[in-house]
């Protein structure tokens, strides 16, 4: 058939379609339409309210104003885009039900598509709880359904929910916030107006919790809910609308496939906004990875990290082995009183291949310990090994249960009690089986999880993606993320208060990476790394709640610097919560493409509330109040001082701000908060 045969032949398919739809609307305009129309719901939780309609439609608003309205809903097979706005996806039914799950009681309202002219069934629901301030929108696969990918990774396979995005002046008072990149989504983070003219979403594969709100404490967060590594995001340009789906890439999807997205809405703030949510995701899970945090040895204690931008990544004293070096750091610390309680060993030790992957993970002759990654393990069947792995041309996925248990059962003999999983971003970037295959990335991390418990480990996870990081809520045993790019490479390494909300959301510490406390040290690794600013990165490590993990030259630390971070036995000191970004970043960064740095945390000890204001990166003078930092109680009167200037005390409350001023990066600015004591 020639090309003229076949675009006739499409073009008479189309109208054919459309002529079926048109007359099934007219059946419906009759009493079946009468029937659906019960099945209409709108559901209010104080300021939020859901309303659903009985053709699929809905809409979420605010304060009676809608911020987000239903676009169209579709699903591939068989190589065809089925979608209910060009009538190719018919809605067969829809019913209403009651239920519950771990966040609550909801409402449910569940529609049943059918593909035109085939037998391919899709669903759609949605859940409005009744007792939070939350909605959660499903789509599930009805039969194994092939040939359902899209033409690129950019866009979705399916799309449920999508939401519309707003003109330039409709959407004018709507700021957002997305995670995006790799160090959970910290990398490409991207703010603005949440309209069609300054939306980006440029790569929704890497996008994870998006956030709008209007700069006055209404606050919408948006993110997947379930299968994380099989779930995206698409910005579609062309219709003005945000789909939630799965990825782009997915070659088929099995019966009884889903993927949940959920929205959730708080009226006081971003932050808070982030931890509700966040808490709701941790109750959907039943997740106990806040409570392994806590008890996490390395979140609590001094580590020395050879991590790249140490000065012994990749580096050795000279004309000493590896070892010899190690060994030589800890007689180092034991004779300057630098209490480093353990020791993080990074790539360097284990036998690779040219390009870097891991061969195997046994104990190097030449080093010592440890290995994984390359196409060609010796792991690996395909290989003479004994272990299920998915080879491909750069990359190997290992997809085999047991190499988890044995390969860490193996390495808690040579005194590993911590893991750190890097290059996450780089393998779901660089293996196709991530992106074709909708099964595979779970559970090859489910797998992880497993081996990883059952040899009573925790674990990092670096170059993470969002879904990474969602992830981690099924795994438990995921206690921090690195949330800056390496401590080498970039010189803002330290701006972390952004993305360290939404991940200790999750229950998970936010990792700053590794820094030097002194200056030039003459690296041969590094000739050209000078820390211009090693205070700036302790108390940026401190005031996180993850690791502390300096990398100083033997010789060169500044036990000054790095003991403000820790006791004397290598405890670290740090704050009741990790220092986040104050919303009011969020909105000038969205309004007023501001750059600064403003942070707030707290301690609470014996009922009493002392908080601390990080400012750094400024350009003009910052005023801040108790209720714009998010402090408890901001009627009440405190006093505040600045670091290195405690005889400097002046009244704080929310008629009696503190103004900022002189908060470079260099000059850094710390203020603590402290109550009134009277003694008598």
């Amino acid at each position: 058939m020639d090309d003229k045969k076949k675009n006739r032949k499409r073009w008479e398919e189309k109208e054919e379609r459309k002529r079926v739809r048109r007359k099934e609307r007219r059946i419906e305009e009759m009493l079946p339409f009468v029937c659906l129309l019960s099945l209409a719901t709108s559901v209010a939780a104080g300021n939020f309210q859901v309303i659903t309609s009985s053709d699929g439609e809905f809409s979420v608003s605010i304060r009676n104003q809608t911020w987000l309205h239903s676009a169209s809903t579709f699903f591939r097979s068989d190589g065809v885009r089925f979608s209910n706005g060009d009538g190719s996806l018919l809605l067969q039914k829809a019913t209403s039900s009651r239920g519950s799950d771990n966040i609550g009681a909801y409402k449910r309202v569940t529609y049943t598509y059918k593909a035109y002219n085939i037998s391919r069934m899709f669903q759609t629901e949605i859940k409005v709880y009744e007792d939070f301030a939350a909605v959660a929108f499903g789509q599930k696969y009805l039969q194994d359904t092939p040939q359902t990918s899209a033409s690129s990774l950019s866009d979705v396979a399916s799309s449920f929910p999508s939401f519309q995005v707003p003109g330039k002046y409709e959407g004018a008072t709507l700021g957002y916030y997305a995670a995006a990149g790799y160090m959970a989504g910290n990398e490409d983070k991207e703010f603005g107006r949440f309209n069609s003219d300054d939306l980006k979403l440029t790569n929704g594969a890497t996008t994870g919790p998006l956030s709008i709100y209007d700069g006055t404490g209404d606050t919408l967060v948006i993110s997947h809910l379930t299968n994380f590594m099989a779930a995206s995001i698409s910005y579609d340009r062309n219709a003005s609308c945000v789909r939630y789906g799965i990825l782009g890439p997915a070659q088929s999807v099995p019966s009884d496939f889903e993927v949940w997205t959920v929205v959730s809405y708080s009226s006081t703030g971003v932050n808070e906004a982030f931890m509700e949510w966040g808490s709701m995701l941790q109750r959907f899970y039943n997740s106990q990875t806040k409570a392994n945090a806590e008890s996490d040895f390395t979140c609590n204690y001094l580590g020395y990290w050879t991590d790249n931008g140490g000065f012994y990544y990749y580096n050795t004293e000279k004309n000493t082995s590896y070892e010899e070096t190690i060994l030589d750091i800890k007689k180092y610390a034991d004779a300057y009183e630098l209490p480093y309680r353990y020791f993080q060993i990074d790539s360097w030790f284990y036998p690779k291949e040219g390009a870097g992957g891991i061969l195997e993970w046994s104990p190097d002759p030449n080093i010592f310990p440890n290995g994984l990654g390359s196409p060609k393990t010796p792991m690996a069947k395909q290989n003479g090994g004994k272990y299920d792995f998915i080879i491909e041309k750069s990359m190997a996925l290992p997809i085999d249960q047991d190499i988890w248990l044995d390969v860490l059962s193996e390495a808690r003999q040579w005194g590993l009690f911590f893991y750190e999983q890097d290059w996450l971003g780089q393998m779901f970037d660089g293996l196709d089986i991530l992106k074709t295959n909708v099964t595979v990335g779970r559970t090859w991390l489910l797998q992880m999880a497993e081996g990883l418990k059952r040899n009573n480990l925790f674990m990092q996870q670096c170059t993470s993606h969002p879904r990474h990081v969602l992830t981690g809520l099924e795994m438990d045993i995921v206690t921090q993320q690195r949330v800056t790019m390496d401590y080498a490479d970039v010189a803002y390494n330290w701006q972390a208060g952004v993305t360290g909300l939404w991940v200790s959301a999750l229950g998970q510490r936010p990792f700053k990476d590794v820094f030097w406390t002194a200056g030039n040290q003459s690296c041969p690794k590094y000739p050209k790394l000078n820390e211009l600013n090693p205070e700036l990165q302790s108390v940026v490590s401190s005031l996180l709640r993850g690791p502390v993990g300096p990398g100083d030259g033997i010789r060169f630390t500044n036990r000054s610097i790095l003991m403000r971070s820790c006791n004397q036995v290598g405890r670290l000191l740090r704050p009741d919560r990790p220092a986040t970004a104050i919303d009011v970043q969020f909105y000038k960064a969205s309004f007023e493409s501001f750059k600064g740095q403003v942070w707030s945390t707290f301690s609470v000890i014996s009922d009493h509330f002392f908080g601390v204001i990080f400012a750094a990166a400024l350009s003009d003078p910052f005023s801040v109040t108790p209720s714009s930092v998010g402090f408890h109680n901001p009627s009440a009167l405190s006093y505040v001082y600045k670091r290195h200037e405690p005889w400097t005390i002046d009244a704080l409350s929310d008629s009696r701000p503190l103004l900022m001023s002189g908060c470079s990066t260099k000059t850094f600015c710390i203020y603590y908060t402290a109550p009134l004591f009277s003694l008598s």
